[in-house]
């Protein structure tokens, strides 16, 4: 198992596929000590990776429980913002969302929420045509969250 560190708080990172896999979480997770992350992880951009572990590390500083709300997604969202800027942080999530379209449409979903929630000026046109053909907007989705 690869560790590494995290660019500012110094938590450690492992590499656990097998662990994110049987808890049905892709990319990366936090037991708000360690961070973990998966193969996909490894096959993001660099900017992508980054903005995925301060994430994570917002999640750690802020003490958030294991079971989120997006309140709380939004919040880990907004430290990645403080620490590389919300210019990278809407590229990585507008990034995720075209990853999560071929993967699991409802996560590119949430993600399309966060990213208007973020104050994306864009994402309030955004849309995503679910398999069974409906279209669901920013506000349609935060329904479901």
């Amino acid at each position: 198992m690869k560790t590494t560190k995290t660019p500012t708080i110094k938590a450690t990172v492992n590499y656990d596929p097998a662990l994110l896999k049987s808890n049905h979480i892709y990319l990366a997770a936090t037991d708000n000590e360690k961070i973990y992350v998966d193969d996909l992880f490894q096959q993001m951009p660099l900017y992508v990776r980054i903005y995925l572990l301060l994430h994570e590390e917002g999640h750690i500083i802020a003490g958030h429980p294991h079971k989120r709300d997006l309140s709380q997604e939004l919040e880990a969202d907004q430290y990645a913002v403080k620490k590389m800027s919300k210019i990278l942080v809407c590229k990585a999530l507008l990034h995720l969302i075209k990853v999560f379209m071929r993967i699991d449409w409802t996560i590119a979903a949430e993600f399309m929420v966060r990213l208007n929630d973020l104050g994306y000026s864009r994402a309030k046109g955004m849309y995503i045509i679910a398999p069974n053909g409906l279209r669901f907007t920013v506000e349609t989705i935060r329904q479901y969250l």
